[in-house]
């Protein structure tokens, strides 16, 4: 089912921020509930939402319905996001975006931005002008955030990857895996004798 121009648009959202959740609205969503999730094809979460609007109904009289509707209309993108880029009809723990409904602080555990490492190398490049750091804490630091940049720039071309549909999403979990092990093996230091290599 081809989907419309406003969902590729809210997508693209999504994607800027790194596959997280964003505050948008769905007023299909809202006003026809479960039955557009089973129209859209994530059955998975309508049979879920069901379950939770028939429960907390039943033990509200009623009462949280609108509100719960009102859910289903804020996450109804999202849940579409995730099925037709990510391919699962349920969660994947992609996390919340900075500034995802605004005026509310983001939690601390985000992932960083892509360019969050090329941003901490300027401002440590700074520090060091400015003589905040030593030379050697300026070596220590500057490397790791080498590291940092370098598996950023790799995730963010395993990400295009994805969303090109070059990777199957085990595919591309299998080598976000590899580079994670990879860079995490390169920073770690390793007590003689002892190898991390697969």
């Amino acid at each position: 089912m081809t989907l419309p121009a406003s969902y590729e648009e809210t997508f693209r959202r999504f994607d800027r921020e790194g596959g997280r959740w964003l505050a948008t609205w769905n007023w299909a969503a809202f006003v026809f509930g479960v039955f557009w999730y089973l129209y859209r094809g994530v059955w998975v979460k309508a049979l879920i939402y069901f379950a939770v609007i028939f429960i907390v109904s039943a033990i509200t009289g009623g009462i949280a319905t609108i509100p719960l509707w009102i859910v289903v209309g804020v996450l109804a993108n999202y849940d579409l996001y995730l099925l037709k880029r990510k391919g699962t009809q349920l969660w994947d723990g992609g996390g919340v975006a900075p500034n995802a409904v605004p005026g509310v602080t983001s939690p601390a555990f985000s992932a960083p931005s892509p360019s969050s490492a090329m941003a901490r190398l300027t401002a440590l490049d700074n520090a060091r002008t400015q003589g905040v750091i030593s030379d050697a804490e300026y070596a220590d630091k500057r490397q790791q955030l080498e590291l940092d940049a370098e598996r950023e720039r790799k995730l963010g071309a395993l990400e295009d990857m994805r969303r090109a549909g070059i990777l199957s999403p085990v595919e591309y979990e299998a080598k976000k895996r590899d580079i994670m092990f990879e860079s995490y093996q390169t920073a770690a230091p390793q007590p003689a004798g002892i190898s991390l290599n697969k």
